[in-house]
């Protein structure tokens, strides 16, 4: 789903470290868990997994995630659970109010009748009320009343608009909560973009390009994520504690710093689409696809994500290699391990690319081609063309993928070399 800003950046530095606690936050939660522990454990493609997932855990109501802590922390303890519930019901209500009496559409996108959402000003009022008169009920103090505007509409859904005193927030509608439009294939849809939404939250601890989630609902369809506009346009990955004061100019913004292939995911070139971020900051969570199944499913990567120190004194980087040489660990410590290549020495990336090359197990191995990109400019065809000789399928397919980070006088020769070595690979199983 996306959303259109055409405002100039401006980093303010007042909002920032706010954010980043917003997103990694140790405030009081209440939540329904199942679905939830569920959705933020593994990321999925598939919708219908997801939608069978739901209908696994009941008593969660289809919510995912937390409300914002500041929310929760106002709710007298003794009735927050009950509170909570009826806030996380209003906005059901709420998306029923702005699908009600819509007909369904031709969608451009899918080619199928689907509900478009066209909100009248009647609606947003009596929505707007539903939301203040919860917040009041919930003990929540509002300096004024909540109003609920209009931002716009996106493929798969409306955007709008809402402040709970000086915080803004962006409330997604989905259009149509249907498992079968066409977009979905391709990592759209309220389910998946939850689901994307929440796994990253919690295995990046809060370290990345995407403006803050909170959460949604995968029955209803909506998701409620924090508003980014031209006057808190932040730098998502800045740390909490002595970092949090650290601000960047828009223009210092490097061209990729979300993290996503840490954790196992792609999320295509949505860093510079207009359409979709404003600063370097994300803001729909649609398009993001499991590029690495190995990665995305390891327990591990949390331990991972916390070892940041820099491979530069010679014991870590010899303790690196050997591990990565040892037979005895397993492979998805290794597939782990993998990203700590970009923090190696130069002189070292390529030698511990070519010793997890040999790894016996290919799941090892087509995890590792990914990060051929991160190595030297020098070694990154040699390293390609290396690969080119592996025995398994599912390695060489990967492949494809690294020509375009490949030296650009390199790459009519890489689809080439990539060509003859499947005919050799054909030729060996047909005998």
């Amino acid at each position: 789903m996306d959303r259109i800003l055409s405002s100039p950046v401006i980093f303010n530095k007042n909002l920032i470290k706010k954010t980043v606690l917003d997103q990694n936050s140790s405030q009081p939660s209440t939540n329904f868990t199942g679905l939830s522990s569920s959705m933020e454990s593994k990321a999925f493609n598939k919708q219908e997994t997801i939608v069978k997932l739901r209908e696994s855990y009941p008593n969660s109501l289809g919510v995912t995630g937390n409300l914002p802590a500041d929310w929760i922390k106002e709710i007298p303890k003794d009735k927050r659970e009950e509170e909570i519930k009826k806030l996380y019901k209003a906005f059901d209500e709420i998306t029923e109010i702005f699908r009600s009496g819509r007909p369904r559409e031709r969608d451009q996108w899918s080619d199928q009748q689907v509900l478009k959402i066209r909100p009248s000003e009647e609606s947003l009022q009596k929505a707007s009320n539903i939301l203040i008169n919860t917040f009041k009920n919930a003990g929540i103090k509002i300096e004024e009343d909540i109003k609920i505007e209009k931002l716009g509409a996106g493929k798969l859904g409306y955007a709008f608009k809402f402040n709970v005193n000086d915080d803004k927030y962006v409330f997604k509608v989905y259009h149509d909560i249907d498992s079968n439009l066409g977009l979905v294939k391709y990592g759209h849809g309220n389910p998946l973009e939850n689901n994307k939404a929440l796994f990253i939250k919690r295995n990046t601890h809060g370290k990345n390009q995407y403006a803050p989630y909170y959460f949604g609902n995968v029955k209803s369809g909506y998701m409620i994520e924090k508003y980014i506009d031209k006057d808190n346009v932040l730098l998502g990955n800045v740390k909490s504690g002595p970092d949090a004061e650290k601000y960047i100019d828009k223009n210092d913004i490097p061209p990729r710093i979300s993290p996503l292939d840490d954790i196992g995911l792609d999320a295509g070139n949505d860093l510079h689409d207009a359409n979709v971020s404003i600063g370097g900051i994300i803001f729909d969570y649609g398009g993001i696809k499991v590029l690495n199944r190995n990665l995305a499913d390891n327990k591990d990567r949390k331990f991972h994500l916390n070892r940041e120190k820099k491979l530069d004194e010679k014991r870590a980087i010899e303790n690196f290699i050997e591990k990565v040489k040892n037979p005895n660990i397993d492979k998805g410590t290794k597939i782990i391990m993998m990203p700590q290549i970009r923090n190696l020495p130069e002189q070292y990336k390529f030698k511990a690319f070519k010793e997890l090359s040999k790894d016996p197990d290919k799941d090892v191995r087509s995890s590792l081609v990914w990060y051929i990109q991160n190595l030297p400019t020098e070694y990154k065809f040699r390293a390609f063309k290396m690969m080119t000789n592996d025995p398994d399928k599912s390695v060489r397919d990967a492949l494809p993928k690294q020509i375009c980070h490949l030296p650009e006088e390199k790459q009519l020769e890489a689809h080439r070399i990539i060509d003859e070595s499947n005919k050799k690979h054909s030729i060996f199983r047909i005998f």
